[in-house]
């Protein structure tokens, strides 16, 4: 919508430099309404010097109205590939150890916390072989087959050659396996119940149990037989009893299952 329009001045018109405009020249001036608009031409009048001259504004019959826009921000996710291929990396507590390997996470843990941050191949194939079954536990027949398995795993590291060829757990596993502070007087008692463990035995016969003990460990618990340190243990935490076919049998408690000595 534009202004009001002057006609413009011609050489023969008288012209006001005060007003800045023709003194007897016409003007037209429009007026608009809601239906459409109309040219006033206004005849000369008695334009003089100071005479004041109103020019209406255009009427409108309502106000203009204002669309409101509103605008929205899209936030672009970031292609990070480092991040969203990266896997969270679980601590060891949280990590489950394959049953076929707690053997091998406890030896470890235990050399190193006796200060011996890499076994020797050798020394480590007499401490786990248990025989041979720990390998057939794990689907393979040589102690090579086993450690190979290990490092898919992530639980061990190799390194070495020949007779210098050594085997370290790798820092996620260092405590795997928490180290839990037992009676010495029980500790001859857990080592054979968690060797009959990897045996798949959970509940040998007790008699079979006494038969492994050493003479001078139940003086060192205070008793005199076996039944009386069969039950010390259970008010220890240590084990539990039951019978079961006719069978008295013993049983390590699940909190010292993979206690490293």
């Amino acid at each position: 919508m534009s202004p009001s329009k002057f006609v413009e001045p011609t050489p023969s018109m008288p012209y006001s430099p005060m007003l800045s405009m023709p003194l007897a020249a016409p003007f037209v001036s429009q007026q608009w309404s809601t239906t459409g608009s109309q040219a006033l031409v206004m005849p000369p009048s008695n334009y003089g010097l100071g005479a004041r001259t109103t020019v209406s504004q255009p009427q409108f019959s309502s106000k203009p109205t204002l669309k409101k826009v509103e605008t929205k921000v899209v936030h672009t996710p970031t292609n990070n590939a480092s991040t969203s291929s990266a896997k969270p990396v679980a601590s060891s507590t949280q990590r489950h150890i394959p049953p076929h390997f707690v053997i091998l996470v406890q030896s470890l843990q235990a050399n190193r916390n006796s200060g011996e941050r890499r076994t020797l191949r050798t020394d480590l194939s007499l401490q786990i072989a248990n025989d041979g079954r720990t390998y057939e536990r794990a689907g393979v027949t040589k102690f090579r087959s086993y450690l190979n398995l290990a490092v898919q795993e992530g639980i061990v590291e190799l390194g070495g050659n020949d007779a210098d060829a050594w085997v370290r757990l790798r820092p996620d596993w260092y405590n795997a396996i928490p180290t839990k502070p037992i009676p010495s007087e029980f500790v001859e008692l857990v080592k054979a119940l968690q060797a009959f463990r990897q045996e798949g035995i959970y509940k040998p016969v007790r008699s079979q149990v006494a038969s492994q003990m050493s003479k001078g460990v139940y003086k060192k618990a205070g008793v005199s037989k076996w039944s009386q340190y069969a039950d010390l243990a259970v008010s220890e935490g240590i084990v539990k009893l039951g019978v079961s076919d006719g069978q008295d049998w013993i049983s390590l408690h699940s909190k010292w299952h993979h206690a490293v000595f």
